[in-house]
């Protein structure tokens, strides 16, 4: 699974139970290490305390991935990862 895919399938979870997000994007920097695990997160762009507290919440949760390779050896990667936010109008 991408991060995309399961940042997506957090959210749609997340927008059916929360109620009074702000309908747009928080910007998170990844820092995903040479092992595949998540090392460092931060915001690059906020949208409200509430929708970066999810956003921080869903990729502090992120399973550990397939690190990224560099002339076949296994290296640290620096990711843009929007966590975009829908308002369900019901």
């Amino acid at each position: 699974m991408s991060i995309k895919q399961y940042v997506d399938s957090c959210v749609s979870i997340l927008d059916s139970n929360v109620t009074n997000l702000s309908a747009s994007a928080v910007i998170l920097q990844l820092t995903i290490s040479s092992s595949g695990i998540l090392e460092k997160a931060t915001i690059a762009r906020s949208v409200g305390k509430k929708e970066d507290k999810l956003a921080f919440e869903i990729i502090s949760h992120l399973p550990q991935l397939v690190p990224a390779k560099k002339n076949g050896k296994q290296v640290a990667v620096r990711m843009t990862v929007p966590v975009r936010f829908i308002k369900d109008i019901r």
